[in-house]
């Protein structure tokens, strides 16, 4: 059979093109057979050139399992003050007898941890299905991620004498703005694929 979307010959019962990933279904299938016959060979060549999935593939296979994972588990290291354990010693009383207001804004940056760790899984089978929310929902962990590396140093810089910039991470700021706009144009160059 031939891919509805591409024309690419792709081998009966597969459900997606894999030259450009399109959801196949069987209704069509015998439809396409037939009409593809009557297609020019040169418009299928030309729009059968792979675009190079492996970034697609890295994200949904790994990358969204890991940052869901170092997302929940940081969310929860956060809101136990876990993060105040150095050399085995644990300041987190002292921190939050001096500082009153810190334990509300962990707790508060935990959960968002957390609920951003299982955003990321929402994104991933969004992406996996092919949807066409999944590139702009997946752009949107970085543009959440690049948001509160302000906002959380600006709650420190509210409950405790330090500066909000004592606490941003210039290099944080950049990549997230980086990948925000490399993703951006890997993703408009495969909406097609996003349909459904």
């Amino acid at each position: 059979m031939y891919c509805s979307s591409c024309g690419a010959k792709i081998p009966d019962g597969r459900n997606y093109c894999s030259a450009c990933g399109n959801y196949m279904n069987s209704t069509n299938n015998n439809h396409q057979q037939n009409s593809m016959n009557d297609v020019n060979p040169e418009y299928i060549q030309q729009y059968n050139q792979p675009l190079g999935m492996k970034w697609y593939k890295f994200n949904i296979y790994f990358w969204l399992f890991l940052c869901a994972i170092v997302n929940v588990i940081g969310g929860f290291g956060v809101m136990s003050g876990v993060i105040y354990i150095s050399d085995g010693v644990d300041y987190s009383d002292l921190i939050y007898r001096e500082y009153g207001g810190l334990k509300g804004v962990d707790v508060l940056m935990g959960i968002v941890g957390i609920g951003i760790g299982v955003y990321c899984l929402v994104v991933r089978a969004k992406l996996s299905e092919f949807r066409k929310e999944g590139p702009k929902l997946f752009l949107l962990i970085y543009i959440i991620d690049l948001i509160l590396s302000f906002v959380h140093p600006l709650l420190i810089s509210m409950v405790t004498p330090f500066g909000m910039f004592d606490f941003i991470e210039l290099k944080d700021v950049l990549f997230d703005i980086l990948f925000i706009v490399l993703n951006k144009i890997y993703f408009d160059k495969r909406m097609h694929l996003f349909v459904y």
